[in-house]
């Protein structure tokens, strides 16, 4: 995803926002006024000078192209190609040739056209495309293609819904379409299968995105203008899917934040039914999900890009470079994929990060017949599916990361494993059938890393009951060490409150390990070996870290002196907080050194839908007006800050003085 260079953010994001509009007037931006002057005549500010092209549009007419960037029809004109016999190319030699990476992609089958906006600009766009489509652009003389002339049946307004999902009492958010004309004709497109086969039956659609929808769910990018994906990053046979697409969203607000942005990713709930993308649950209309986190941050440069609006005004062929790229990328982790990850000749099938459950394995479900090696990591398994045990000569099982809690009996079926991998589950030794395992005689590995709840004295009943039988079979389990933060003479792991925030160690506390690590990598340029334990041990880990920082001399240590926020903000969130009517019985994080603890969510900042998140907005609107001034006041100080934080802790008597991420 893209980045703002360290220690720099937007203009409009610092105390000096108000000059913002100005900028380049201002002592800051003063620098920047030639580039400021050529940019507005990029943007077809001076079409009131006789150019001498022939057009048929006069006076005020030619400025339904002000203010469009060039780069935009330069990409019309590359994938919509001129229908006249005239050179679409001649005429105004400002105007710059399409030029693409030489790369060998092939060429779209289709092309369709989607306009989104949250604004009502709509009508303009619409007649500034057709106009374009006529030839009447001053660059574009001899340019002509009626598809691109946008009727007003093809301008439509979006918005989300609730759908009862079958009988089991719970909702589903449904995204629609709706004519942007009151016509009582028109039918409303509903649902994620009905919306993909409405756009690619056209060539030009225009689109009103539900704005209030995605203020309310404070900007998060699912509820803002949502794009359809073929796959996740991880998919391996879905390139054979029913809608073979590629969405690719190209908009000035889109950040490298998992919380904060207008396009948001879908992708349909696969089943691995024939190898092909299709659903068990709803097996006539499949139905889609929106990607959150990391796996939403990997879809820029493929499906996501975002746009510095000063690029595509000083270089004609900027959108057709991005996404004749995002083709690229994408053409080549498809076409790996279908090399690697579904090999059902050799009996390999890699089914890892499918969203799979264990209800998308039925008997209808066709697995390769010569069937040895499954990996089936990273997916929503509460229990291994039944099924698998009938393939006798498995001999490699990856269930790694899902939500499993032990083996049933039946794992004794599949005689000829060697290799067992389920680290980072949730497995318990009263759910780990002993006498199964050991009637294992072919097992080498046992990996149960990273289970919590399986400790050392687990690990000992493991060798135990399974190393008599099967001497050469190697079991593993994380067994923590005992810490020592600051305290040598201590195995007790400090709270936050209870540490010394002026030691290093202290302030490095709060990132997980896998940051550590990539803190060591960008930092210090060490690589820890991912292969053993030595990236994992937490231990370890702070300890490199803490020696690297050693080696390179004393950190530097800035003080910074805080910014005063308004006395009555500051009595108003006073009497807000007095007035908390804390429970009498249990609260949140027990273990905190607090009187009173409560964790309040941003809005948005969970996944939607689901019933922690509806817990919590529940919650959020008991305390709304406490939410809203501590989010206030925060924005006095830090309106970055308070656009990004996804959590607010309120405590009554929190301990001594503390570090909190």
């Amino acid at each position: 995803g893209w980045t703002w260079p360290p220690q720099t953010c937007p203009y409009y994001r610092t105390n000096y926002k108000g000059f913002a509009k100005q900028f380049t007037n201002s002592s800051h931006g003063r620098m920047y006024r030639p580039l400021y002057e050529h940019l507005c005549l990029k943007l077809g500010l001076n079409r009131h000078q006789d150019t001498g092209e022939a057009t048929t549009l006069e006076g005020e007419e030619r400025d339904v192209f002000k203010n469009f960037l060039p780069a935009f029809f330069n990409a019309l004109q590359h994938y919509f190609p001129s229908t006249s016999c005239s050179d679409s190319n001649s005429g105004n030699s400002n105007h710059s040739t399409s030029t693409t990476p030489s790369k060998n992609v092939p060429p779209p089958s289709q092309v369709t056209l989607v306009l989104r906006t949250f604004g009502t600009d709509l009508p303009r766009v619409a007649k500034c495309i057709s106009e374009f489509a006529k030839g009447n652009h001053p660059s574009y003389p001899g340019y002509y293609n009626t598809n691109l002339i946008l009727e007003e049946s093809d301008l439509l307004c979006s918005g989300w819904t609730y759908l009862d999902k079958g009988n089991s009492g719970k909702k589903e958010l449904i995204y629609e379409l709706h004519p942007a004309a009151n016509d009582s004709n028109k039918n409303t497109i509903s649902g994620d299968e009905q919306v993909l086969n409405y756009l690619q039956s056209k060539s030009i659609v225009g689109i009103q995105d539900c704005y209030p929808f995605w203020r309310d769910q404070n900007h998060a990018p699912w509820a803002g203008k949502p794009v359809w994906a073929r796959t996740t990053t991880a998919d391996a046979a879905c390139s054979r899917s029913q809608h073979n697409h590629h969405h690719i969203l190209l908009h000035n607000n889109i950040h490298n934040d998992p919380n904060d942005g207008a396009g948001g990713i879908r992708i349909p709930n696969i089943d691995i039914s024939d190898g092909n993308c299709t659903t068990t649950t709803m097996p006539k209309t499949p139905s889609y999900v929106s990607l959150h986190g990391n796996e939403a941050l990997g879809m820029h440069g493929k499906h996501l890009i975002r746009v510095p609006t000063i690029r595509p005004l000083l270089e004609d062929d900027w959108f057709v470079r991005q996404i004749e790229e995002a083709r690229w990328r994408l053409f080549v982790e498809e076409d790996e994929r279908n090399q690697k990850s579904l090999n059902t000749s050799s009996g390999t099938l890699v089914l890892s990060n499918r969203n799979l459950s264990e209800d998308d394995f039925h008997q209808d479900t066709k697995l390769p017949l010569n069937l040895h090696s499954l990996d089936l990591s990273r997916n929503r398994l509460k229990c291994i599916p039944g099924q698998l045990f009938s393939f006798s000569g498995l001999t490699f099982l990856d269930v790694s990361r899902n939500s499993l809690k032990g083996f049933p009996p039946e794992i004794s079926q599949l005689t000829q494993l060697v290799q067992l991998i389920a680290l980072s589950n949730h497995f318990r030794l009263r759910q780990l059938p002993l006498e199964a395992l050991a009637s294992l005689k072919h097992l080498r590995m046992l990996d149960l890393r990273y289970n919590s709840k399986l400790k050392q004295s687990a690990l000992t009943t493991l060798k135990d009951a399974l190393q008599p039988n099967n001497p050469h079979l190697e079991i593993r389990c994380t067994v923590p060490l005992p810490t020592t933060l600051q305290h040598q003479d201590s195995n007790t792991k400090l709270s936050a409150c209870d540490r010394d925030a002026t030691l290093l160690q202290s302030q490095l506390e709060p990132l997980s390990t896998p940051q550590l690590c990539k803190r060591l990598e960008r930092s210090f340029g060490v690589f820890l070996n991912k292969e053993t334990e030595e990236a994992y041990d937490r231990e370890l880990v702070m300890k490199t870290l803490l020696q690297c920082y050693a080696e390179h001399g004393p950190r530097q240590v800035r003080y910074e002196k805080g910014i005063p926020v308004t006395h009555d903000r500051l009595s108003a969130l006073q009497l807000e907080l007095e007035a908390i009517p804390w429970p009498t019985t249990t609260r949140e994080r027990p273990k905190i050194q607090a009187e009173y603890y409560m964790i309040l969510q941003k809005p948005g900042s969970g996944t939607p839908d689901s019933a922690r998140t509806r817990k919590e907005t529940a919650k959020l609107m008991k305390f709304k007006r406490l939410f809203d001034l501590a989010v206030e006041t925060m924005g006095e100080v830090d309106s970055a800050f308070a656009d990004c934080f996804t959590a607010l802790a309120v405590t009554k008597n929190f301990g001594k003085s503390h570090i909190m991420v």
